[in-house]
């Protein structure tokens, strides 16, 4: 005879205080049992204005994806990189720390966030299509694989953006979490060449035709022929459209992370280095001239810190990121390593950090005011924005000998920074700013490093289009012009920015 099937309910009423004791081990197990702290992967995109993205209301749909899934977290709609070319934005910006010489290195007494994770049992790992992103400036740091592409393709890139999605991809398919990936995307700098095709037809219209030629001194307007302002709407249907192809590789990424069960652990933080000019802005005074299409006006990035050289996207979403959020709070790119240090629950480790001052956290708890001014600095000189509203420009010492001007701008009015005010009062006071800003932050010291030979500088910089002197400026270090300050003020020329 068969016995009758004992269920569960009928082993509690035979065994009522053994099945108690079970019950409680079990509970004790599960409430003891260590949770895997969320993964983070940060997302770095070249030479992306916000501007020009669908997230950030641009007139065409260049990210689609980007736009789709940042609304199942937080933007942040007036985000600024700390400086408008890459070494030193991310320099700054993989370290919450400012620096106020252009050069764009890690240093020994920072504390990159890849150091800070893997201390706490993270694997780290970088995927860099930029080629001036090396080891040898101390972008290596705290990363168990580093990745970096050092020599161009034919179509004049980098890593493209389907590669680095690749990459990122094999390294989070190793089963060890939590990890850390950074990635970081090209495929938006000049050259502009969509392996994809040109996605979008030229914009044309009267109305910025004559906005391109109002942007010229009155005696070069009549330079910006129709043939000329042509050229320029078929170079920027380009860029959007190498933004639309990051995009896409975008979209796999995230879709992998769906697919996988990775997507609810992961913090996912995007973002881009800086900005680019594309011609919307007369070239800087006293600068060497280019040989590029129509240099009168400047459409490369580096010596300017304009919106369109710093206003850059910040989106986030995953594990203690609010859903559904647009805030329009001012914030620097120096607040990414706070903000992911505290929605991972670490405590920052660099007391120096904190006493600079530089970066604060923006979540779980998207403050009412950051609370301090957000500053970027160039070769050319540094900007400051204050209540998100007023911005001043202030060239450095030789610009202004050059005739470059200090500028003003009340962004509430003048979003474009196109008329600059007659404020003195408010100028002096935010000239003070900047000027203590740059005092306190040139005596901390960050401690002693290889200096990087002048020739292999300027081989980096060449292999992606720049010269040395022009992106470094007054900073360049060059033994063949040691003392001679006239010279190196003389060749501070623009160029076209990093990677």
């Amino acid at each position: 005879m068969t016995p009758p099937r004992l269920t569960f309910r009928r082993a509690l009423e035979l065994r009522w205080p053994a099945a108690l004791s079970l019950l409680a081990l079990i509970s004790l197990s599960c409430s003891t049992s260590v949770e895997t702290p969320p993964n983070l992967v940060l997302i770095s995109i070249d030479t992306l204005r916000m501007d020009h993205t669908t997230v950030g209301g641009y007139e065409r749909d260049t990210t689609p994806a980007l736009a789709k899934w940042a609304a199942g977290g937080t933007v942040f709609e007036q985000s600024y990189s700390a400086s408008s070319w890459t070494l030193p934005a991310m320099s700054m910006l993989l370290t919450g720390q400012v620096q106020v010489k252009n050069e764009g290195r890690i240093f020994p007494n920072q504390s990159p966030l890849a150091e800070t994770l893997r201390s706490r049992g993270y694997r780290t790992g970088a995927i860099m299509s930029n080629a001036l992103l090396t080891a040898e400036r101390g972008f290596d740091r705290g990363f168990d694989t580093f990745d970096i592409k050092t020599e161009h393709n034919s179509a004049g890139q980098n890593w493209l953006a389907p590669d680095v999605t690749d990459r990122g991809i094999a390294f989070m398919k190793i089963e060890r979490e939590p990890f850390f990936l950074l990635l970081h995307y090209f495929d938006p700098h000049d050259p502009y060449s969509p392996i994809d095709g040109q996605a979008f037809p030229p914009i044309r219209s009267e109305e910025r035709e004559s906005a391109y030629r109002a942007a010229l001194p009155a005696e070069q307007r009549e330079r910006l022929t129709t043939d000329v302002y042509e050229g320029i709407e078929e170079r920027i249907s380009q860029y959007d459209s190498e933004v639309l192809q990051t995009d896409r590789s975008l979209e796999r990424l995230f879709a992998w992370l769906e697919a996988e069960g990775l997507a609810e652990n992961t913090i996912v933080v995007v973002t881009a280095d800086h900005g680019e000019g594309l011609w919307q802005r007369a070239a800087t005074i006293g600068e060497k001239p280019k040989e590029v299409f129509f240099p009168e006006l400047y459409f490369e990035h580096g010596i300017q810190l304009y919106g369109e050289q710093v206003h850059v996207p910040l989106c986030l979403r995953g594990p203690g990121v609010p859903v559904g959020v647009r805030s329009d709070l001012a914030v620097s790119l120096l607040d990414v390593v706070p903000t992911v240090l505290s929605l991972l629950g670490v405590p920052r480790e660099s007391a120096l950090s904190e006493t600079a001052g530089t970066g604060q956290a923006l979540l779980p708890e998207i403050p009412t005011s950051r609370g301090q001014p957000v500053f970027a600095i160039c070769s050319r000189g540094t900007s400051v924005t204050v209540d998100g509203r007023y911005r001043l420009h202030l060239p450095r010492e030789y610009k202004l000998e050059q005739g470059a001007v200090v500028e003003l701008f009340d962004l509430k009015y003048d979003p474009l920074e196109l008329n600059a005010l007659d404020d003195p009062e408010r100028s002096a006071e935010l000239r003070q700013l900047i000027e203590d800003w740059i005092a306190f932050n040139k005596k901390i010291e960050w401690g002693e490093v290889k200096a990087i030979d002048a020739e292999q500088i300027r081989k980096e910089f060449s292999s992606i289009g720049y010269a040395a002197e022009e992106m470094l400026g007054e900073d360049f270090e060059d033994s063949d012009e040691a003392g001679d300050e006239e010279q190196r003020a003389g060749d501070s020329g623009e160029s076209k920015s990093d990677r």
